[in-house]
């Protein structure tokens, strides 16, 4: 950990081959950095320390000696500074990461005759908040697409999605996570002139507040908000028939490891008959999603065929999204 490794293997030639799990792939991060400096301090760990009110949940020897250690008096005898320490023999080469993943998945889709983009590497924030701002985002699109005869977005899509944006749950969304508004916005600028079929791409690495006792993951639960989100916005929309999820759309959310949580699957998809599927099938899908209970919920709808099951991967470069919209 912290460039121990590189420094261990002092002055023989380190190659890191990295797999990126990070968003922004910090060489320092991955895997804790086994071959980079690191450039922490005993200060970087106070703050933390005190952001999350840790002082009394910590045994008092350990913020007595990170105290001292920030002082100078145990940091100086117990570590090298990192300036002392020779990292010229190591190269380090990220042999993958999501842009990786993304760039695979638009030319599979292009391949199919999908219009593609990939629109963001960075997504992070709350799952079902993520869940909901996707299919404000779509509804949007499915709208301007009715009222639009050639299927074309055209230049006005721009201010509609940042009309949107002031809006929850996006607000909620950038001001924790800033960067997704400027990647909603490209997204805008990206659509101009786009038509159908279309694939939207997305990475990064959502989470879940748990509040609920039932099994999930991240991306089912960013799935089954989408569809919940979606069904909503289309039963408040007169125009929109029929209701639901529109039935040329296709959402998805998937972890690149083939795992999503404690259980078999990788995470799900949901199209125009999950909804009401499920309502046919007796199961309340607020109840599952406020129970944190994803995966049970894609194990009885549709008996299971919502469900992505790839079975583990051996690698992982964090959650896909992609979005299928048809004309």
């Amino acid at each position: 950990k912290g460039g121990r490794l590189a420094e261990a293997a002092f002055p023989a030639k380190v190659v890191g081959l990295v797999l990126s799990d990070v968003i922004g792939d910090s060489l320092d991060i991955i895997a804790s950095g086994p071959t980079v400096p690191n450039r922490t301090t005993p200060a970087d760990t106070l703050e933390i320390v005190s952001k999350y009110s840790l002082e009394d949940q910590l045994p008092q020897s350990v913020v007595s000696y990170l105290s001292e250690a920030e002082e100078g008096r145990k940091f100086q005898q117990n570590v090298v500074p990192v300036e002392d320490h020779n990292y010229s023999h190591v190269q380090n080469v990220v042999i993958g990461n999501n842009q990786f993943a993304t760039a695979a998945a638009v030319s599979t889709a292009e391949q199919l005759g999908y219009n593609s983009l990939v629109w963001s590497h960075r997504i992070q924030g709350e799952a079902r908040l993520l869940g909901e701002a996707y299919a404000k985002l779509v509804h949007t699109l499915l709208k301007r697409q009715r009222h639009n005869s050639t299927t074309i977005f055209t230049q006005p899509i721009k201010e509609e999605i940042a009309l949107a944006l002031r809006a929850e749950p996006f607000a909620t969304l950038t001001r924790s996570v800033p960067d997704l508004c400027s990647d909603f916005t490209s997204l805008a600028d990206q659509l101009a002139n786009k038509a159908p079929p279309l694939c939207l791409v997305s990475a990064g690495e959502p989470i879940v507040n748990v509040r609920g006792s039932g099994t999930g993951g991240r991306n089912q639960e960013l799935a089954l908000s989408f569809a919940l989100q979606m069904h909503k916005l289309q039963e408040e929309d007169a125009e929109s028939a029929p209701r639901g999820l529109h039935p040329k759309c296709l959402f998805l959310s998937i972890g690149t490891d083939g795992q999503d949580g404690p259980c078999d699957a990788a995470g799900a998809m949901v199209d125009a008959a999950t909804f009401n599927e499920a309502r046919r099938e007796g199961l309340d899908a607020r109840r599952f999603l406020d129970n944190n209970d994803s995966y049970t919920f894609f194990s009885r709808v549709n008996s299971g065929r919502n469900l992505i099951q790839t079975g583990l991967t051996g690698t992982n470069v964090m959650d896909l999204q992609i979005l299928l919209l048809r004309q």
